[in-house]
């Protein structure tokens, strides 16, 4: 019998599903099904020495006749939801048959850190009678993406004796639309439809979720788990390396798994050995950068604030303009000035006048009741309280509607103008 199937999926971090193999087989107590789901062309050379239990491979599957965007910038994406929604499936179908009697999904680049903290959490699961465990803005949350809400598929539980018993794996990703919703979108899909609100636990939302110096992560409309995002409720972890300038990113998951205890192992030996610094040296370094970052644009006359900490896109920009001739590097700063200006002015419009009009306009089904608390805990009594410490609700007290505007960040902005690649 197993503690747990893992499914992992990956495109070509490798280093990161070696990482974490290290993680359950060497340092947590327990026995792991391991199944890693890789899009790559030939992932098994780079697996070889990977102590994991099954490899599946896929391809990209080819969008159906009728389904590629007429616009070339977003067939990429079209693709890539397909990709994910089909690793997603196939990763966690395949634990569903093992021993284990949960599965807990990760990304590579996702990383538990407390066995005790998530054991603990799975039995909570298993206490309330839920099927399905998931953190996220929850099933108020609207987006034109994610219509019936949002939950990440890192870090979402699942009772496997339950996903066979309802066939929960058993659908191809075209049944969702995914040129049109996102994995997030699905997952609530799925939880108002195979699983059912009474057997799905939102066991947390983002908003306490850190940064490495502790300050709470930026939620929508910018990716709340970009570069880096950490739930010290639950010791998770996720790190996008290449999210940070040059090598800072990889030394802050040594800092972290070192922190944690995660130090045994060939891969996370090797790792820590190469990239462990010192805490105060590191963050000293995350500090001159960002400073670094926020500088040319705040000289600019631009506001850093509406780029988060996407320091990668942040930094991109910034070589982009130092990289143009005089004429483009004006027709650059008009082209930001203008949009500043319109995210300014609609923001205000929008939160002062529109709001509420909208809502009842366009998402009248949305306004009543005005918390979804209010109606399933009445519904659900018998949920014992302990098992109602999150919200049914967005998060937040209020809905909130997120439109494809506002989630044109500045570094899709800077793909229309004229500086050069």
């Amino acid at each position: 019998m197993k503690d747990l199937a893992v499914a992992i999926s990956v495109y070509d971090k490798f280093q990161d599903v070696k990482l974490l193999t290290d993680l359950f087989r060497r340092n947590w107590p327990g026995n792991y099904h391991i199944v890693v789901c890789a899009s790559h062309p030939n992932p098994a050379p780079h697996l070889a020495d990977c102590d994991i239990d099954e490899l599946l491979v896929i391809d990209d599957l080819p969008l159906p006749s009728g389904w590629e965007p007429p616009d070339p910038r977003v067939a990429p994406r079209a693709r890539l939801w397909v990709r994910v929604l089909d690793s997603f499936r196939k990763a966690c179908g395949r634990c569903a048959e093992s021993q284990a009697p949960v599965t807990l999904n990760l990304q590579a680049d996702a990383c538990p850190l407390s066995w005790p903290k998530l054991k603990g959490l799975i039995d909570k699961m298993k206490r309330g009678g839920k099927r399905f465990a998931a953190r996220g803005e929850g099933f108020g949350f609207y987006s034109f993406n994610e219509p019936l809400g949002g939950f990440d598929d890192m870090f979402c539980i699942i009772d496997n004796a339950y996903a066979r018993s309802v066939g929960l794996w058993d659908f191809t990703p075209f049944d969702f639309m995914p040129h049109k919703i996102s994995i997030h979108g699905v997952i609530a899909i799925l939880g108002l439809t195979r699983i059912g609100v009474r057997r799905f636990y939102h066991y947390a939302d983002h908003t306490q979720a850190v940064y490495w110096d502790g300050k709470p992560v930026v939620l929508h409309p910018l990716n709340s788990v970009h570069p880096m995002h950490f739930d010290p409720q639950f010791d998770f972890l996720h790190i996008h390396e290449t999210g940070f300038s040059g090598d800072v990113g990889s030394r802050l998951k040594a800092h972290y798994l070192g922190k944690y205890g995660i130090v045994k192992g060939v891969a996370v030996e090797e790792f820590l050995h190469t990239w462990w610094t010192p805490q105060e040296r590191l963050f000293e370094q995350l500090a001159e950068m960002e400073a670094d970052l926020r500088r040319f644009f705040t000289s600019k006359g631009l506001s850093p604030a509406a780029y988060g900490r996407n320091f990668d896109r942040m930094e991109a920009m910034r070589n982009q303009y130092r990289q143009s001739g005089f004429s483009r590097r004006l027709a650059w700063l008009t082209t930001m000035h203008i949009q500043q200006l319109k995210d300014l002015a609609s923001g205000f419009v929008r939160k002062r006048y529109m709001q509420g009009r909208i809502y009842r306009s366009r998402y009248s089904d949305m306004v009543w009741p005005d918390s979804l608390d209010e109606l399933y805990e009445s519904i659900y009594s018998e949920i014992p309280r302990e098992l109602r410490d999150v919200s049914f609700d967005a998060e937040g007290s209020s809905l909130q509607e997120i439109t494809p505007a506002s989630l044109e960040t500045r570094d899709t902005i800077a793909d229309t103008l004229p500086c050069p690649r």
